[in-house]
């Protein structure tokens, strides 16, 4: 059950139609996308897309990226991002998604930022199949664009209030103020918080907790009657807590003799109190924070030639849990990745001839360490005898009671270990995207 409070003062609203000469008749409005770097209407445009607008987000409660999947035929949300006609990578360790994802024209690629807050969005298009010529990079099964809402010349408030079960609160708020006749700002926020619909047993939070805010701030100005600049500043954050899926037992080997090579027989321990049996999650919130900046520069030489300067940076910090099953966790310290990239297009467009060229350029870079928490894949004692090269934790989840140990197995049974996903050091340039970086640090003590 959902209770919504509308709180508006709307000067200004768009038409969901248009009415022709003929009394009573109706016109559907056109849809205008960008998705091949100019616009045109989508019903003649020669792609497969789908496009979805702020209102239909609305009526089905979305207010992260993550969830659009729900919306758009043959888009499928994985590890890493998203898959488009059965096209994706589920490698959550590393590795870009096969679908990119832009931002008002910047390629945002660090999929944990899908599940940070969505709001005032002009339209999300979903393009499907390999976009590589227009786009450049991992759009393999094709792009998903957002476009959020620009700055207007129409002064326009608005906001609303929402509650729903589990303590589900939810606040948000447009504002839209021309300054000038060449200038305007928009500044939008939003808040969503829950109780989360299941215990976190040995977490002091609960799991499925949502606690997701955005704020953005857009201005636009037509410094001449031919060159229009449109940029914005926005930052967005996610503390939630991992979800409480699915339960499972585990199973252990008590009488296991490593120098021997037996295993003995197992011993399988019902489900536990969290997710998947994995009893020693203490901490299963998320810390993710991004700030960005992207700009759009349009220089209208003519009736027929234009030239974009499309400009971005993005800095994404994750500092907590990003998955956790039972069988392994993968959890963050500062670990940061920065995106910057520039891009120019160059746009003719007559009666029988439209062209689209452009440079691009891109790179991002990562610093901090990932864990990787082997928990309970391996049953005990395997996980205790892992190489030490390998990027493992092993949990308690597979330790067997005290007493159940032989001595064999006491004797060959290694210390529990901690070794950090730590890239080496940047050059002075910073490590770009296409180079490979060592992915494997040492143990620190303890």
């Amino acid at each position: 059950m959902l209770l919504g409070v509308m709180l508006c003062v709307l000067l200004h609203t768009g038409p969901g139609h248009a009415q022709d000469d003929t009394p009573g008749a109706l016109v559907l409005e056109s849809i205008t996308i960008t998705a091949q770097r100019r616009p045109e209407v989508l019903s003649k445009a020669p792609i497969a897309a789908s496009v979805v607008g702020q209102a239909a987000l609305d009526s089905q409660g979305i207010s992260a990226l993550t969830d659009v999947a729900s919306s758009v035929p043959n888009l499928q949300l994985v590890q890493n991002g998203f898959s488009m006609r059965g096209i994706g990578n589920n490698n959550s360790f590393g590795g870009y998604s096969t679908v990119a994802v832009q931002v008002d024209g910047i390629y945002e690629p660090a999929y944990q930022a899908l599940s940070l807050g969505l709001f005032d969005i002009d339209r999300i298009e979903a393009v499907r199949g390999p976009q590589g010529t227009v786009y450049g990079r991992n759009a393999t099964a094709g792009v998903v664009n957002i476009e959020t809402a620009r700055a207007s010349s129409r002064f326009e408030a608005f906001g609303d209030l929402a509650y729903g079960s589990y303590h589900d609160r939810t606040a948000r708020g447009v504002i839209n103020v021309p300054v000038s006749g060449a200038l305007q700002l928009r500044a939008s926020a939003m808040k969503r918080k829950s109780d989360g619909y299941d215990d976190g047993g040995a977490s002091p939070r609960n799991y499925g907790e949502i606690d997701v805010s955005s704020a953005r701030l857009a201005w636009a100005l037509q410094a001449t009657p031919d060159l229009r600049w449109r940029a914005s500043l926005s930052q967005t954050q996610n503390n939630s807590t991992l979800p409480d899926v699915v339960r499972a037992s585990y199973t252990y080997f008590p009488n296991a003799d490593i120098a021997a090579g037996t295993l003995g027989p197992p011993v399988t321990v019902a489900p536990g109190g969290n997710i998947l049996g994995y009893r020693s999650a203490q901490d299963i919130a998320s810390d993710l924070k991004q700030t960005a900046f992207r700009s759009q520069l349009t220089w209208s030489i003519d009736e027929r030639w234009s030239v974009t300067y499309l400009a971005g940076t993005t800095r994404l910090v994750n500092d907590g849990v990003e998955f956790a099953s039972g069988l392994f966790t993968l959890t963050n310290q500062d670990y940061v990745t920065r995106a910057s990239s520039h891009e120019i297009d160059v746009n003719y467009e007559a009666d029988a001839l439209k062209l689209v060229g452009g440079i691009y350029a891109y790179r991002d870079r990562t610093s901090g360490a990932q864990k990787v928490g082997i928990g309970d894949a391996l049953p005990y004692p395997l996980s205790s005898v892992l190489p030490p090269p390998m990027i493992i934790s092993p949990g308690t989840g597979f330790e067997p009671p005290a007493g159940l140990e032989d001595a064999s197995t006491r004797r060959h049974r290694l210390p529990a270990r901690t070794v950090s996903h730590e890239p080496a050091p940047p050059s002075a340039h910073g490590a770009d995207a296409d180079s490979v970086q060592p992915r494997r640090g040492g143990a620190p003590p303890g």
